[in-house]
């Protein structure tokens, strides 16, 4: 994926989105290596969109809601 720079948070976020509902997952590492943020950032990213039921955080990153899960 092409590296994203210079992004607002809310358009970070909504692309961070995009990828999950695409692929169905994300890492914190690969929020880091897109979008060159840090480690805190990316979490926060994953932090807000689960508070807004766009998403479900797992260790390490982010699955779609529409994910099947043996939880």
């Amino acid at each position: 994926m092409q590296q994203k720079t210079n992004l607002f948070p809310v358009e970070r976020r909504k692309k961070i989105l995009e990828i999950v509902e695409k692929e169905g997952r994300i890492t914190v590492a690969d929020i880091q290596r897109i979008f060159l943020v840090g480690y805190e950032t990316a979490k926060k990213d994953l932090a807000m969109l689960e508070n807004d039921n766009k998403l479900k955080r797992v260790h390490g990153g982010a699955i779609s809601l529409n994910e099947n899960s043996d939880s």
